[in-house]
This record gives C-alpha cells, structure tokens and sequence, in this order.
C-alpha cells in the first residue's frame, strides 16, 4: 500500500512540475518556456535540428525576466532581457528586440566573449558601453579580462577607450567600421557635430541632442540633421569594409541599404581563429551574434526599422530631407 502511495504521490509531482512548460494561454505563450532555435534565432525548430535552445518565461505572451540562449551542447551562448513580443500560438515570431546588459559567450571556455548595452528601444547604447568601461562587466565572475583582450586585435582599442573616456567624460566615442578602430571625437560645446559620415551613431536617446547641436550651425532651416538633407539613412547607406579569408585574407567594400555590417565577423559570417600556419587555411566557426545572417544584421535606424517598402530611407524624415 506504502509502495503504492508512493508512486501515486511522485506522479502527482512530476505532473505538476511539467504543468505549465510551454504551454498557450489565449493563444499567448506563458510561463516557462524551453525553445529550440535555428542558427539565426528566427523560427523554432524540432530539437535534433536546432542549434541553440532558449529558457525563457512569458507573461501574457511577453517575455519576463532575464532570457537565457544556450548552445545546444548546452554551453551558455546569450543572456539579457527581450522587450518584443507578444509572441502568439501558430503565428510568425516577432523579431527579437533586447534591451539592458546583453553578454555573450564563448562556447568552449562558457567566458564572456563580448558584451553591450541596448537602449529602451532595443538599439545599440555605445554611450554607455565606453562610459561604463569595465563597472557592470568585471563584477561577473564569468569575465576574464585577460580572455577578452586576447580574443581578436580590436580589444585593445576598445580597452583604451575605457581609459580615455574614464579620465575625459566630454570625450565622446564614436565608432567606425573601417579597420575597427575608435575615432574619439571632442566635444567642446558649439564643435560638436561629428563630420565623419561613415562613423556610427551614439545610442538613440543622444539624437535628439545631437540633431539640437547640428541646428545650430546648419544653415538650412528645416534641413534634416540627422541625415543632412539627403533622405537616406546614415547607417545603412555607408560602404563597410567586409574582411574574409579566401586564400589569404581579402577586403571589399560593400553597402546593402537596409542592412549593416557585422561587427563581429566583419561581414563574412565566420568567426575565424588564429593565423594560419605553413599556408593553411584558418579554423572558423559561425557568427555567434544573434541576428547575423551571412555576416549581415538588420538595421534598426532606417525607415520601417529595416523591414518595409522603403530599406535604407532616413527614418527621421521619412526620406523627404526635412524635419
């Protein structure tokens, strides 16, 4: 009878652990969810041919609290706190969008490989990523600075620019694709709008800043200042410098209206090792950044978020050039 109790008891139990996981409420995703992911984190897919997994906790359809991606190996691949939703019953997944602290991390070591600081709109906060340095980052016991900087050649660059913010806050960092260096840019009250048309934009909350700055010494009433009058979106309509190795490492120049350059990978989609040795070829691996598609990822700044009718059109102006 004791034995029989018992079995009925742990029935009980693991039914009511499993209650609830990935599970619909009003056609909505709640509570605890595991995901299996494609390589480029848009659909799910059936877990033998997925190559993250997800743990993640809806609340009426929305994520809630910190989401986990994990490589199917089980190593930890992303974490950070996504604001797009709601995600719905047999219907297309929205794109994701984060916001806060994201980190990345690499596969083999499970040690922070790279991190960055998303505003509440989910766009790329570079502000505070140089301004904050190493605060957030170093009081994760899974950061190892030596690890980091040891990673590729454009650390060091980045770790300097740490420094120099640190000891200039009117120093403003400003970042650039070609060659991955960092252009500091002096901010010195009525010199402060940044020529250099290939350079990225600070976050999102600076615009508004930025564009007040630009007015003032615009000559042209109206002008849009944050394209400069020609309608098309500063981001995505610049030339990147994509680097790849094909018998030895090569550079293009390529601009794709709608889409920028990742980055990581430099717009080749490879993550690629050491150099090579006796004219071998280097060991690559996948992107691991989340959204990189063959290198490219979605640009956020152009009208329509870099989805609609019109890729590569000034979102602020909607293309017409004026405020």
């Amino acid at each position: 009878m004791k034995k029989v109790l018992f079995f009925i008891y742990s029935l009980t139990f693991i039914l009511s652990c499993n209650q609830g996981i990935n599970s619909y409420k009003d056609g909505k995703k709640d509570g605890k969810w595991i995901e299996y992911l494609n390589e480029d984190f848009t659909n799910e897919v059936p877990k033998d041919s997925a190559k993250y997994y997800r743990d993640i906790f809806y609340e009426n359809g929305f994520p809630k609290g910190v989401v986990k991606d994990y490589y199917i190996s089980g190593k930890p691949q992303w974490e950070g706190l996504i604001i797009s939703g709601p995600y719905l019953k047999d219907q297309e997944r929205p794109k994701t969008k984060s916001t806060g602290l994201c980190i990345w991390f690499d596969e083999k070591t499970a040690l922070i490989r790279d991190w960055s600081y998303k505003d509440d709109q989910g766009l790329i906060d570079y502000r505070r990523y140089y301004f904050s340095g190493y605060d957030d980052i170093e009081k994760d016991k899974r950061f190892n600075k030596g690890f980091w900087l040891a990673l590729d050649k454009e650390n060091p660059l980045t770790d300097n620019a740490f420094k120099e913010t640190k000891k200039n806050p009117m120093i403003l960092a400003d970042i650039i694709d070609e060659g991955a260096k960092v252009n500091f840019v002096l901010k010195n009250g009525t010199d402060a709008e940044t020529n250099n048309q290939n350079s990225k934009s600070l976050n999102n909350n600076n615009y508004q800043q930025q564009s007040s700055l630009d007015n003032q010494s615009s000559n042209t009433k109206g002008k849009c200042s944050y394209c400069n009058g020609s309608g098309r979106c500063r981001e995505c309509n610049r030339t990147f410098e994509v680097r790849y190795w094909n018998n030895g490492w090569r550079v293009r120049n390529e601009s794709r209206p709608g889409q920028i350059m990742c980055p990581t990978c430099h717009g080749s989609g490879l993550i690629y090792g050491s150099a090579p040795i006796n004219g071998r070829d280097p060991e690559s691996k996948p992107c691991y950044i989340g959204g990189c598609h063959n290198g490219w990822l979605v640009c956020n700044e152009c009208n329509y978020d870099g989805g609609g009718q019109n890729p590569g059109m000034c979102s602020h102006c909607k293309g017409s050039g004026y405020n």
